[in-house]
């Protein structure tokens, strides 16, 4: 169908939408270790930026919050309060609801009735392996709720992947069984690798727009392998040419990218740009204005909880590529520690290589369980049995028998070795590996090693794979729970704090009995790097023309946090660029390799389509337009930096030795935190005449032993007209944050 036909039709253009998914940025990119009066803080505009919705609960935001000392329905109650205004949504994982196991219809109920209280508008309902009967439960709580008169929904969900176990037609078919269940209008299409051929979500969105006409369909994808924008380009073209409502997952663009979702920033500046009028016309209404005021703070927080992500290293990044890890469990990976535990095992030089390891080994853990997709609770079950993994293969047989023994770890034997021989690859699975292969999880994908089933089987005492049981068969816990909360001194029980505990077995029953008992300890904040003082109001402005300042001062005077974190993450996208990170090509010579066999994907994402599509050369040419602007940010800080230092109350002297030599360590020890191994070069140099012109008529104060104006003398600076050699870039703008969009580079 040509451009021009598809116009004709075309009515009253579906203007597509965004939504907020904080939930999982905090989640991706800051380890969920925020508490909710810090998460609110930096989203107080939020509501006024026209997103169709906010992801404001499920994944992490009970189970973490546990695990951080807090009380956690305390913690939902906030953040709930503060969206009261705003269409909410939470991502619930099948019957596992927030936690990792099955649970009965009793606690299903339970947990969405307390959701829906809290005011709760959309239940986002998973499966991994896209099993409908592992989702009816939910559906069926979700009806119930709204029987009782709250306004609730939950659309059908498919989670899709690289992955030979996801299709087009079992995704078709899984959609239509969730249809059958009760789901309501609008399909969700969850990405959480970030690893997914774009064609394949191109047709897909062409065969759901077809069998279910005029519903919403939003996409979900994290950009921590460089294809989420591919993912986004390819569902909105065919949403275009099917004239079909669609919305897009995104985070405002301080707490975007990194193992999290795409800027909106970026997102709408790509179909801003785009080569058809139809996918222009239907960019989306996002107010950037409008959120820009807490942008500050979101930096600044970001910068603060650094230490939770998961640093760019072209190596890791790589090796979690291969292993299609989720974006998500690419900081559960650092924040459970495997990678520090590996490194001693192995005797690696840096946790970066231990990461590298572990990825490596996940490549192959996915193999051997046939492939269940890289999302909780399978991507969970993949971390652990590949950090045991990586661990065991430096021990013999014997040893780890007493390793696991000492850890309490609940396993099970695969094949008997030597006690004396070296451990044998998979020769011992998890408990959490055994439930999976025992119809745990659900369906078990054919693919799956048959001696790993074998001893699954075997450790289960089961002969054949066991039916499976709907939720609403399972032995209810409810009662049963609420009655050990009282025997263990919780007098009276809420339904909220019975469920966690039902939910989350002895964590969240624990947790309960502290919480009656006032014995929550609350995690703390980080402490600030050591480049930035404890208080970040403190002035620390030098004392003397001649004195050796901290470079904390330099720190402060261009602009502490936020600013250090605006240009740590302009950096980091410079690195990205030159190491080809984002992919823009398909085929056997593209960036991104995927055979289409058996996958129904007709389209080539390095070839014109039909109707709508843009040609072979437009996304390279986005990304090469975000370069700029993230190189145009670099350039205005390095330009800055003289007039802060004045600003803040440098002399014309310690500017230039803060231009030359307090800098570039500052710089390395800011760049450090969010990516490693940068490439030599990316530093502009820092020309003696911006320095001069800034300080032109400098009167001297009382104290600096030189009355009078400065003319541009620099006691023998004047010789350096370039910042000493760096392995890092640096990145920064000046406060506010040009948000007019005429001031965006074109491509």
């Amino acid at each position: 169908m040509s451009e021009s036909s598809i116009m004709s039709q075309r009515q009253d253009p579906n203007i597509f939408e965004f939504n907020n998914v904080f939930r999982d940025g905090v989640q991706s990119n800051l380890g969920t270790n925020l508490p909710a009066e810090e998460i609110i803080d930096m989203l107080l505009h939020t509501s006024k930026a026209e997103y169709a919705s906010v992801q404001a609960a499920g994944g992490t935001f009970m189970d973490l919050f546990i695990r951080k000392g807090r009380d956690a329905w305390d913690e939902n109650d906030k953040i709930f309060d503060a969206f009261k205004d705003v269409v909410t949504t939470a991502l619930i994982r099948g019957d596992c609801v927030l936690g990792y196991e099955r649970n009965p219809q009793d606690v299903i109920d339970a947990v969405i009735e307390e959701l829906a209280d809290r005011g709760l508008k959309v239940v986002t309902n998973f499966h991994g392996m896209n099993y409908a009967p592992m989702q009816k439960g939910v559906f069926k709580a979700v009806a119930k709720a709204r029987k009782n008169d709250y306004d609730i929904t939950a659309p059908k969900v498919l989670c899709i992947e690289d992955n030979p176990n996801i299709t087009i037609e079992n995704c078709m078919q899984a959609l239509a069984e969730q249809k059958a269940m009760g789901a309501d209008e609008g399909i969700y299409l969850k990405n959480a690798s970030g690893k997914c051929d774009p064609d394949f979500v191109y047709e897909l969105t062409k065969r759901i727009a077809k069998e279910y006409p005029g519903e919403k369909i939003t996409v979900h994808s994290h950009d921590n392998h460089g294809l989420a924008k591919a993912v986004y380009l390819r569902a909105g073209e065919a949403a275009a040419e099917t004239n079909t409502p669609m919305a897009f997952d995104v985070l405002p663009h301080p707490m975007a990218q990194g193992t999290a979702q795409p800027s909106a920033r970026d997102v709408k500046f790509m179909f801003d740009s785009h080569t058809s009028e139809i996918v222009k016309a239907r960019s989306p209404q996002y107010n950037e204005a409008a959120e820009a005021p807490d942008f500050r703070q979101q930096y600044e927080t970001r910068h603060r909880y650094a230490d939770a992500e998961v640093r760019y290293n072209k190596r890791v990044w790589d090796a979690c590529y291969l292993a299609g890890m989720a974006g998500g469990a690419m900081a559960a990976i650092k924040g459970m520690g495997i990678p520090k535990s590996v490194k001693t095992a192995m005797k690696l030089d840096d946790e970066d290589a231990a990461f590298a390891a572990v990825a490596g080994i996940e490549a192959d853990v996915k193999a051997q369980l046939g492939y269940p997709t890289s999302v909780t609770p399978y991507q969970k079950m993949m971390d652990e049995m590949s950090g045991f993994e990586a661990v065991w293969r430096t021990m013999t047989n014997g040893q780890v028998a007493e390793y696991c023994a000492a850890m309490k770890l609940d396993t099970a034997i695969v094949e008997e070795g030597d006690p004396k021989v070296q451990y044998t690859p998979f020769s011992r699975i998890t408990g959490s590996v055994v439930n999976y292969l025992t119809g745990g999880l659900g369906d078990v994908p054919p693919l799956a090693n048959p001696k790993l089933l074998d001893a699954a089987f075997k450790a289960k005492n089961l002969e054949k794979h066991p039916e499976f049981i709907q939720a609403d068969k399972l032995p209810p816990k409810m009662a049963e729970t609420q009655e050990r909360l009282q025997e263990a001194g919780v007098e009276s029980p809420s339904q909220a704090d019975v469920a966690l505990a039902a939910m989350f077995g002895k964590g969240g029953f624990d947790h309960v009995i502290k919480k009656a008992q006032g014995l929550l300890e609350p995690q703390g904040q980080p402490e600030w790097p050591r480049y930035l003082p404890e208080n970040p109001e403190k002035n620390q402005r030098p004392a003397s023309d001649n004195a050796v300042f901290c470079i904390r001062s330099v720190a402060m005077a261009l602009g502490g946090p936020a600013e250090l974190e605006r240009l740590s993450q302009a950096v980091t996208e410079l690195q990205k660029h030159k190491d080809g990170f984002y992919k823009t090509q398909m085929g056997p010579c593209g960036f991104y390799q995927r055979s289409s066999q058996g996958k129904n994907v007709t389209g080539e994402f390095s070839g014109a389509g039909a109707g709508v599509k843009s040609d072979p050369q437009f996304l390279a040419q986005i990304h090469e337009g975000l370069r700029q602007q993230a190189q145009q940010e670099v350039q205005e800080f390095i330009n800055a930096m003289p007039s802060r230092f004045r600003e803040y109350g440098f002399t014309p002297n310690q500017a230039m030795a803060a231009c030359y030599q307090h800098v570039p360590k500052l710089l390395e020890q800011v760049v450090e935190r969010k990516t490693k191994g940068l490439l030599q070069g990316l530093i502009p140099s820092v020309e003696n005449s911006v320095i001069t012109k800034a300080y032109e008529g400098y009167e001297y104060a009382n104290g600096h032993g030189r009355p009078g104006k400065f003319n541009g003398a620099s006691s023998g600076q004047g010789k350096h007209t370039q910042t000493p050699p760096s392995r890092f870039a640096k990145r920064e703008s000046a406060w506010p944050i040009p948000t007019d969009p005429s001031q965006a580079l074109t491509v």
